[in-house]
């Protein structure tokens, strides 16, 4: 079967690629994210810091839901769902 596949490859120029690691490790990564988030302390108060794209967000968004709308829109989307989440709900 692997001097098949090997033949296959060559016939049709594949070309190999480095394989990935079996484990993947993202403690260099996760370590990365933490020291540029100490720096910059997003979490830390700030009067008047706010996020660029956020300035019209309400204070609390639930409020403005409108309730028709919502049932509306999740009927026009039930379909979606249920062949998102392979079963039907009604």
């Amino acid at each position: 079967m692997q001097n098949i596949c090997d033949n296959f490859d060559t016939k049709t120029n594949i070309v190999h690629r480095a394989q990935r690691l079996k484990v993947v490790s993202s403690v260099d990564d996760e370590m990365a994210i933490i020291q540029d988030l100490r720096k910059i302390r997003p979490f830390y108060h700030v009067c008047g810091r706010q996020i660029a794209s956020l300035k019209r967000c309400p204070k609390n968004p639930v409020k403005r839901i409108r309730l028709e709308e919502l049932q509306k829109w999740i009927v026009q989307n039930q379909t979606k769902f249920y062949y998102e989440i392979g079963r039907w709900t009604n």
